[in-house]
């Protein structure tokens, strides 16, 4: 299809533009992004119709055949979807990508998260008479979140985005996700969709969302409460604890470098010159026992922790 034969405009993260363009042109692109929302809005109706809008985009039905391969339609668990989606850093329309969402079917939808989506959508100015009340009902149950419920009766969390050189971003990271991410010194916010060159789904895109999808899951397993006896309750989920540390730190180690390098690239393309040197040995140990100890603990130690013991161990020599 157009949209995977033709490469889309190159867009670094909310972070690099703010960086690199200056504050001024970044306020003034974001104004434009305002103003050009304002005006689709318009012609469309209310933000519902706007994903209505969205959700005609017609996907290639061999992408909807492999993706049930992995994740088929089901009743009584949950499963993933597709879902074309606007860029919010798409400022000349080409910004938009396929994403991945995880459905959640009616039977399996709580009742108090039910409540939430019964309620009336965040643009009803009958009931959300100020702008503060429309944020924060926005913030529980977003347009496409309501659209998808009544239309179709799923829930839906954003899961995946087809974009970048590793097979695509994950769109959103649990509580424990961030903690640990900022534990390691990356960042706790995934790439902004958009911020990456479009990608189609394909092979490299379907070993991702596995990955993604077993990361997930051994995260999920790590944070139940579950009932029996405490003491093989609590070694089981120590196990389960230490399985989700190692799998997460070597996904993310794998999946942010070539989008590092990615980045990289463009900001080269672009006129900027950042430099990357080699990692000396001994920050490769220590990146090694920081994994470790990570592992092992769920604690990062610092650069500053690591020398003052090569130090002890200097001087006990």
């Amino acid at each position: 299809m157009s949209d995977s034969a033709e490469t889309p405009m190159l867009i670094p993260p909310l972070s690099l533009v703010r960086g690199g363009l200056g504050a001024a042109e970044s306020r003034a692109r974001r104004k434009e992004r305002a103003t050009t929302v304002r005006a689709v809005r318009a012609e469309t109706g209310t933000p519902g119709d706007y994903v209505r809008s969205l959700l005609r985009k017609e996907l290639p039905p061999e992408w909807e055949r492999d993706l049930r391969e992995i994740s088929p339609l089901s009743e009584s668990m949950s499963y993933l979807i597709f879902s074309w989606k606007k860029s919010p850093m798409d400022i000349t329309g080409d910004g938009a990508r396929w994403c991945l969402y995880e459905a959640i079917p009616n039977s399996l939808i709580t009742p108090e998260r039910r409540e939430q989506l019964e309620m009336r959508p965040f643009w009803d100015k009958r009931v959300y008479r100020d702008k503060g009340a429309m944020q924060a009902q926005a913030s529980i149950v977003s347009a496409y979140q309501w659209v998808m419920y009544h239309d179709h009766r799923v829930d839906v969390r954003p899961f995946w985005c087809l974009q970048g050189a590793a097979g695509g971003t994950a769109l959103s990271f649990t509580s424990l996700e961030r903690r640990y991410l900022t534990l390691m010194g990356r960042p706790a916010d995934p790439d902004v969709m958009g911020a990456l060159p479009y990608a189609p789904w394909d092979e490299r895109v379907k070993q991702a969302v596995l990955e993604r999808d077993r990361v997930h899951k051994l995260g999920s397993v790590a944070a139940v409460k579950a009932s029996g006896d405490p003491v093989l309750l609590a070694l089981a989920k120590q196990q389960a604890e230490k399985d989700f540390r190692r799998a997460f730190w070597d996904y993310t180690a794998e999946h942010l470098r070539p989008n590092a390098d990615l980045l990289e690239y463009i900001l080269r393309h672009e006129g900027h010159n950042p430099s990357r040197r080699q990692q000396t040995r001994e920050e490769a140990d220590a990146a090694n026992e920081a994994r470790d100890v990570f592992i092992e603990t769920g604690r990062v130690p610092s650069a500053l922790e690591y020398k003052k013991q090569k130090v002890q161990v200097a001087v006990a020599r």
